[in-house]
C-alpha cells in the first residue's frame, strides 16, 4: 500500500468513526470511565448499536436510549457528567410504556410513575 493510499484509508476511517460513532459493546468501564477496550485513554465520542448517546470524557453526557432486540425502545433519558438526569422514560417490550421516573444529581427525585 503506497503512502497516499495509506492515508486516504486513514482518514475515510476517521470520518466514518466520527459520523456514526463506536458501538457500545466496544467499551470498557474502568473507576467509573468508559474507554475504547484495550486502551488506556478514556473515551469521548458517538456511541451506535443497541445503545446510543455521547461520552465526554470518559463518562455518559446527553440523551441516551437503548433497545430492546426487536428495536423498540427499552429506555430514554438523560446524562449530566455521568450521572442521570431529569425524566427518564422506560418501556415494555411491546413499546408501550412501562414506568418513568425523575433525577437529579444521579439520584431518584420526585414522583414515580407507573404505567399498566
Amino acid at each position: 500500500m503506497n503512502q497516499y493510499t495509506f492515508i486516504i484509508y486513514l482518514l475515510s476511517s476517521l470520518i466514518s468513526f466520527s459520523i456514526y460513532g463506536l458501538d457500545y459493546t466496544d467499551l470498557e468501564k474502568k473507576d467509573g470511565l468508559y474507554f475504547r477496550k484495550n486502551t488506556k485513554h478514556v473515551f469521548t465520542g458517538k456511541i451506535s448499536g443497541e445503545q446510543k448517546g455521547s461520552i465526554t470524557n470518559g463518562k455518559k453526557d446527553g440523551e441516551w436510549i437503548k433497545y430492546w432486540n426487536n428495536r423498540q425502545l427499552t429506555y430514554k433519558g438523560n446524562y449530566n457528567n455521568g450521572v442521570k438526569e431529569g425524566e427518564w422514560l422506560f418501556y415494555r417490550y411491546n413499546g408501550q410504556l412501562n414506568f418513568k421516573e425523575n433525577y437529579k444529581n444521579g439520584k431518584r427525585n420526585g414522583a414515580f410513575s407507573s404505567f399498566h
